[in-house]
């Protein structure tokens, strides 16, 4: 996690229109970076919002505004198979409305999206943005997201294995690596 010089806290929590922004489900992350003499060093909190919904792209640039007005370092979007907006696009338009504001995806489900799809959209978002993507995956954990999109809902160690082998690829294709080696629990 990159430090902020403005805000010494990372938590994420939902805007919802016509309401004060709860502190309610606060997730904070600590990154220990391990200095020369073999102590650890706490680096700073950073502050995000995650975003779930919005009725228009002008109700989006408001609320991507909002959160950078109130100093906080990033706005992420939930990737889930419901009613939703869509993460990439929606942090497109996030990242033309903001200066400063990091944006990034929330839990990109692995199931639903093959790697090197996710590298190439990343890659290209990451354009527009300046630099200022971050991108968030996770195992899938929502059986009924499955069931409706019409996966199996594997166990939680073969979700775990795909997600481990997607982060692999990923990364290897955003640093330059055109030939990533599958394993094989992709599918």
């Amino acid at each position: 996690m990159n430090a902020d010089p403005l805000l010494g806290f990372r938590t994420h929590h939902r805007i919802v229109p016509g309401k004060a922004s709860p502190a309610g489900h606060l997730l904070r992350s600590i990154a220990l970076t391990q200095s020369g003499k073999g102590s650890a060093e706490m680096t700073p909190f950073r502050f995000g919002v995650s975003v779930r919904h919005a009725q228009s792209r002008a109700e989006l640039v408001e609320k991507a505004r909002t959160v950078e007005a109130h100093c906080y370092a990033t706005l992420t979007v939930p990737d889930h198979l419901t009613d939703l907006v869509a993460p990439l696009p929606a942090l497109i338009s996030a990242a033309e409305a903001t200066r400063t504001l990091r944006i990034g995806t929330k839990r990109n489900q692995q199931r639903s999206r093959h790697p090197v799809l996710v590298a190439r959209e990343v890659a290209t978002v990451d354009l527009p943005t300046d630099g200022r993507l971050e991108l968030g995956l996770g195992a899938g954990s929502i059986k009924s997201e499955y069931d409706e999109a019409g996966f199996s809902f594997d166990p939680g160690r073969t979700r775990v294995e795909r997600l481990a082998e997607s982060g692999k690829i990923i990364k290897s294709l955003l640093i330059g690596d055109r030939s990533p080696s599958l394993a094989g629990t992709i599918t």
